[in-house]
């Protein structure tokens, strides 16, 4: 899939219009209109770098996805599974798993991905 059905189909997942996915990665630097949205989703134009990080922080995904690559973050359900997987182990011994938390630890184990999973069988 092209990049612009990539941006529509993560925003209808998260179930935004592109009025409001504009006015989530706006800035005070830039600000986007739902034209600008469109434009994307329709191919006439690209958002730039900057512009793209803002789209996977906005959209709960990554430029891999974005952009059509292999690779994928985590989706939502993933996270969710992740959540439970912590509270039934008791990981954070009782205490409530925050989003900033909980993002630390996403965080943590995207820099570390390679060192947490082994590829290789040994």
């Amino acid at each position: 899939m092209s990049l612009g059905e990539n941006i529509r189909n993560a925003r209808i997942n998260k179930k935004l219009s592109q009025q409001q996915l504009a006015e989530l990665i706006s800035t005070d630097e830039a600000k986007f209109g739902n034209t600008a949205i469109s434009n994307w989703e329709k191919g006439t134009s690209k958002p730039d770098a900057d512009t793209l990080c803002l789209l996977c922080g906005a959209l709960d995904v990554d430029a891999n996805y974005l952009l059509g690559w292999d690779e994928r973050k985590a989706t939502n359900n993933i996270k969710d599974k992740l959540k439970e997987a912590l509270k039934e182990n008791d990981f954070f011994e009782n205490e409530d798993l925050s989003e900033e938390n909980f993002n630390k630890l996403m965080k943590f184990i995207e820099k570390n991905k390679e060192f947490i999973i082994d590829k290789e069988d040994k």
